[in-house]
């Protein structure tokens, strides 16, 4: 039988390994979005460069 002090925290631990999980994967998703927004930058600045 866990006392409640035990129980809380590990509530909390768990919640804080959610919200961790959760955060890492919108950080994945924003990491791609702006390499790709990079991307389309560069090719906007090398269409720039070229005379016409």
């Amino acid at each position: 039988m866990l006392d409640v002090q035990s129980f809380s925290f590990l509530f909390v631990l768990h919640i804080y390994l959610l919200f961790s999980i959760e955060l890492n994967k919108k950080k994945k998703l924003f990491g791609i979005v702006s390499s790709q927004l990079k991307k389309k930058r560069k090719e906007k600045k090398r269409i720039m460069k070229v005379p016409t």
